[in-house]
Formats: C-alpha cells, sequence, structure tokens
C-alpha cells in the first residue's frame, strides 16, 4: 500500500471512483498490475493478450481475454471504459483503439524517455555506459514512445556489475512500484503530463543489432568488452539480440560469465592465456578477461576446450567486416521471430534406414530383388 492510499485509509476517505479498464501485454508485470487494480476495487473489463501465463491468470480471476485481432476496436467498443494500460506490450496498437478510453491510454515502458525509446532499451543503455536510468508510464498518441510522460522512477545501475538480465529485473520492479504511484495520482485526478524534450529523443528500433553481431574486439580494454558481454547477458531468458562472439579462425565461439582478472599477462591482444573446461582466460588490450560460460555457433554450452586449437589468437574483426555483419544481422532481424516460432515446433525427420541410437544393430547389408524392364536397363547402361 502507498503512503497516499494509507493516508487516505486513516482519514476515511479512500471512496475514490472506480476505474473501468483493459490492460494490453506480454509479460507477468500486467498480472502485477492487474493485481493492483483489482485490489484497489476497480474493474478489468478485459485483457489483451496471448500470452499463457497472462490468460491463465485471467481465466483464473474470470476476466475476459482476447488475442490482438483487426476487430480489436470492435471488441472493446462493447462498453465504455475509462483507461487503456499497455504494459509490456511490443506491439503497435490502431490509432481508433488509443483514442477509445474516455481519460488516457497509458503505456509502460522501461527506459528514461525521451532517451532510449524503441525496443531493448536496457541493453543499449549498458552499451552507453549510462550511470543511472529510469522507467516511464506516458500517454500513448502519435509516433512510439513520444507521448507526454505522466510518471517516471529512477533505476540505479551498478556499472560494473549489472547484466541485461540484472538492469531489466530492477526496470520489472521499478515498474510495479511506479504503477501504485501512478493509481494514486489517477485516482485523486492530479496527474499532470509533462510533454518529451524530443531534441533529446532516441530511438532504437526492432530490428537494430550490436555492431558485428556482437563479435569482441580482443585490442579493445578489458572494461569495453565487460561492457558488450554483459549489455548482451540475458541469463536464462531469451536473448533478442546477439550472442557475445569470438573467431577462433573460421570457427566460433560464443561467450558469457565475464570477469576482469587483477592479472594482466601482456600476451598479443586475443591470445588465449588458459583454456580450462569452464573457464576461458583471454588477453585483451589490457587487463585478461575470464568467460565462464563457452558454447559453439548455435550457442549450445560446453564444447570441450581441451580440444580446440589455440595456437593462433582469436580474431579481432576488421571494421569493414563488423559493417558487414552488422548489416546482414540487421536484414534478418525482420524474420527472425517467424523462423524461431518455427523451428521451435518442429519435429526431426527421420530418413528410411538411417542409422537411429535405437535402432538395433545389423550384422549383415540386406539386398532386395527387383525386376526392371528391358528399356530401363538400356536406359542404365548408356
Amino acid at each position: 500500500m502507498t503512503a497516499d492510499r494509507y493516508c487516505r485509509k486513516l482519514q476515511g476517505v479512500d471512496n475514490v471512483a472506480r476505474m473501468t479498464c483493459y490492460l494490453v501485454g506480454t509479460e507477468s508485470l500486467l498480472v502485477q498490475c492487474a493485481e493492483s487494480l483489482l485490489a484497489r476495487g476497480h474493474e478489468i473489463l478485459g485483457i489483451i493478450s496471448s500470452a499463457p501465463i497472462i490468460c491463465g491468470w485471467a481465466d483464473d480471476h474470470r476476466v475476459p481475454h482476447v488475442g490482438l485481432t483487426d476487430r480489436l476496436a470492435d471488441v472493446l467498443s462493447a462498453r465504455p471504459f475509462d483507461y487503456l494500460f499497455s504494459v509490456t506490450n511490443l506491439e503497435l496498437l490502431p490509432r481508433a483503439v488509443v483514442d477509445m478510453p474516455r481519460r488516457l491510454a497509458v503505456n509502460f515502458h522501461d527506459g528514461p524517455l525521451p532517451r532510449y525509446a524503441g525496443m531493448h532499451a536496457t541493453t543499449w543503455a549498458l552499451l552507453a555506459g549510462e550511470p543511472a536510468y529510469a522507467v516511464t508510464w506516458h500517454r500513448m498518441g502519435g509516433r512510439v514512445d513520444e507521448g507526454d510522460i505522466l510518471i517516471q522512477e529512477p533505476v540505479p545501475i551498478a556499472p560494473d556489475d549489472d547484466t541485461a538480465l540484472t538492469l531489466n529485473t530492477k526496470c520489472y520492479e521499478a515498474g510495479m512500484r511506479s504503477f501504485a504511484r501512478l493509481l494514486d495520482d489517477l485516482e485523486l485526478d492530479r496527474i499532470v503530463p509533462r510533454p518529451q524534450d524530443l531534441a533529446s529523443r532516441t530511438y532504437f528500433g526492432r530490428n537494430r543489432r550490436p555492431a558485428g553481431a556482437g563479435s569482441i574486439a580482443w585490442n579493445r580494454p578489458a572494461e569495453a568488452i565487460a561492457v558488450l558481454a554483459r549489455a548482451l547477458d540475458f541469463g536464462h531468458s531469451a536473448n533478442p539480440l546477439a550472442l557475445p562472439k569470438a573467431w577462433n579462425g573460421p570457427a566460433v565461439l560464443t561467450l558469457g560469465g565475464i570477469e576482469i582478472l587483477a592479472t594482466t599477462s601482456s600476451l598479443a591482444p586475443g591470445t588465449v592465456v588458459d583454456a580450462q573446461p569452464r573457464r576461458l582466460i583471454v588477453a585483451t588490450g589490457s587487463s585478461d578477461v575470464a568467460f565462464t560460460s563457452v558454447g559453439d555457433a548455435d550457442g549450445m554450452i560446453g564444447p570441450d576446450l581441451a580440444a580446440l586449437d589455440f595456437t593462433a589468437a582469436l580474431v579481432t574483426p576488421a571494421g569493414a567486416d563488423i559493417e558487414r555483419w552488422t548489416s546482414i544481422l540487421e536484414e534478418l532481424a525482420p524474420h527472425e521471430p517467424f523462423w524461431v516460432e518455427r523451428l521451435s515446433h518442429a519435429t526431426p525427420l527421420e530418413a528410411p534406414n538411417a542409422a537411429s541410437p535405437h535402432a538395433a544393430a545389423v550384422e549383415e547389408p540386406g539386398s532386395l530383388k527387383m525386376e526392371v524392364d528391358e528399356v530401363a536397363l538400356a536406359a542404365l547402361q548408356q
């Protein structure tokens, strides 16, 4: 309970008008916001989502839900409502839907607008070395993430420790806290929208990707390499951008779990100082760094490092290669969600008579007699 709401209860004046609203989004922060709305006595007319965790919650609480559809405006027009809350929603809503609430359409953005508008804001902020951060609730309308600011909540950044995962977690927690403040202001009708300074706006589109697909330049200082590795560390969550990569000749290694060591080997940048089963130590432009997670080109963890040849130093890609790989990755990015979805449900095809780990051993090859007519035989013999 917020301080505002607690004081109102003590004074016996906690009789704010009941809000009616819809929520739209794909992740569990929406559920937390929905719980807050119900706890305050407000009415959720419906939820717009296809995410199983959200639909399951809606079913448990007997809240109607519908997926994003071309007929969304028709669905929402069945009954007037006060607010539309867009929480972790990555899809553009039709202007007709945004204009439907009697009071406000509000969006949650995990960044300090007007900077870091768009997608994957936390990663871009870490790559830029930002010392501080914030999340924003803003009015929807116009271009993406450009509406008037309603509430901002500061989020501290630990520059030598935070990863994309930990900063996203902090933003999740800040989103919950600031939503309570937002509801306080809406209930007391004291929201004062603040126009964004669009001259300071930075925008990162859905298909933008890190330079060189996350390839590491070993001639850079260890601190800069650590910034890249942490900014692309999403923990066990899906990585939507790129994995940090090292080039061992033509072969690709994916790396994670970085540590800047106190020692410096003074070897050429990219030289593998030591390769243990769960620890790869590499020389950089300054201190050595150690990686505790090493994978192959498919991101699968645990290649046998002892079996890899590290005679030559890991390659620092040329600038032209970095530009080319960035361009290729951003060109492919729009198609990635389709193929991720398709391949995640693909069933491997077993070729007839192919060797299988479950098949019984065959001691002798078999044979099959076939009759071939004279015309076909003559054609085969030519």
